[in-house]
């Protein structure tokens, strides 16, 4: 997102930043923008470092997330697995079914006509 130099600073009130912290985030990001092709400076760091305590909560976001996807992949699998074998179950009836039919059929005495 380019913000131009001209157009006023805009504060929005729902972000959780005060307007101080606000002015300086975009300031960081100006000074960014100025500098990003200049390859023998050092990168501008835009935003603040994440306090400890918030890393060690992303942290645990993700490792519960990843729980959470393994357990669906597992899920998933045992659903796959058991349609296939309720399909397979229901081939054996028909099929059960159908020698049965086969077998009354055999065995009805022809009549003559």
């Amino acid at each position: 997102m380019y913000m131009s130099p001209t157009l006023p600073k805009m504060h929005d009130t729902y972000l959780g930043l005060s307007p101080e912290e606000f002015d300086a985030l975009v300031k960081r990001y100006r000074h960014f923008q100025q500098t990003c092709d200049v390859l023998e400076q050092e990168p501008v760091k835009v935003y603040s470092p994440i306090s400890e305590k918030s890393m060690g909560e992303l942290l645990l976001n993700r490792g519960v997330s990843k729980d959470l996807q393994k357990k669906k992949e597992e899920d998933m699998k045992k659903a796959a697995q058991a349609a296939a074998e309720s399909k397979a179950e229901e081939e054996k009836k028909k099929e059960a079914e159908q020698n049965t039919e086969d077998a009354a059929e055999e065995k009805k005495p022809e009549t003559e006509a």
